[in-house]
């Protein structure tokens, strides 16, 4: 994983000399979005693909568009992290949603929806939840490979399975506090100063990257011991619970392959 991790951080230094400048969209952009929002309302998403491909900047949501439209592009204007990784998901064929039909936010993988439940939710809240679930997209593969691990029976224990989870969430919590440092808000009080103290600041466009290789290691070391011991979720009956009970509950011992037929 911190392999990977480190290959991530390279390809994000390689790609962003050729990212667009946060608030640098063209003049037309406005024109482009309300196109786009008037063909997914007379023919669906996939009808605007070629517009899309056009202008690889603009974004297209399916509910409460432009509130969502203006909740992210604020996300992109004030953290240049967040820029790419909303783009990068953009790319990949993701939408992100304003939906109170679902309970708070989350991304789904084989779906490619980032949904938000907007409900009760300032407006700086939105803007965290939305860098929060882009980062949870560039990870997708970390998610993946936890998932293929457990179908194969992998993981030997609840425990074990829990672990492989929160090593991946927890890489989704260390950029999320990069992007919140960027746009000078707060994620986690507790993490922030730690991924603070690992980063350096791009003087020229405010992003932020590590200071060193084993700065980034060591920060997500930490924050895999952090969430494993404080993170906590809400499950389906609304009951909160430690993160790492949770996930271990998840787990269930696959059943042993059938001997073969003589």
């Amino acid at each position: 994983m911190r392999a990977e991790q480190q290959a991530e951080a390279g390809r994000e230094s390689e790609t962003a000399a050729a990212q667009p400048a946060p608030g640098s969209a063209p003049s037309a952009r406005g024109g482009v979005a309300a196109a786009v929002l008037r063909l997914q309302r007379a023919a669906g998403n996939r009808a605007v693909t070629a517009l899309i491909a056009r202008e690889p900047n603009e974004i297209i949501y399916a509910d409460d568009e432009s509130e969502m439209m203006s909740v992210t592009d604020e996300a992109m204007d004030r953290s240049p992290r967040a820029a790419r990784f909303i783009r990068r998901a953009m790319a990949k064929g993701y939408e992100f949603q304003f939906t109170r039909a679902r309970r708070g936010t989350a991304t789904d993988h084989a779906a490619k929806l980032v949904y938000v439940n907007p409900t009760g939710l300032t407006r700086a809240q939105k803007v965290m939840r939305v860098m929060y679930e882009s980062a949870n997209v560039m990870n997708e593969e970390l998610f993946d490979e936890v998932k293929r691990k457990r179908a194969a029976g992998a993981y030997s224990s609840g425990e074990e399975y829990a672990h492989a989870v929160v090593d991946a969430e927890s890489t989704t919590a260390v950029y999320a506090s990069m992007m919140a440092l960027e746009a000078g808000m707060t994620y986690s009080s507790t993490l922030d100063p730690i991924v603070s103290a690992a980063t350096k600041v791009d003087a020229a466009t405010g992003g932020r990257d590590w200071a060193s290789a084993e700065a980034m290691n060591r920060t997500f070391a930490r924050a895999a011991n952090l969430v494993w011991t404080t993170a906590r979720v809400t499950d389906e009956q609304g009951q909160v619970m430690p993160a790492r009970e949770f996930y271990a509950k998840q787990w269930r011992p696959q059943a042993p392959a059938p001997a073969p037929v003589p």
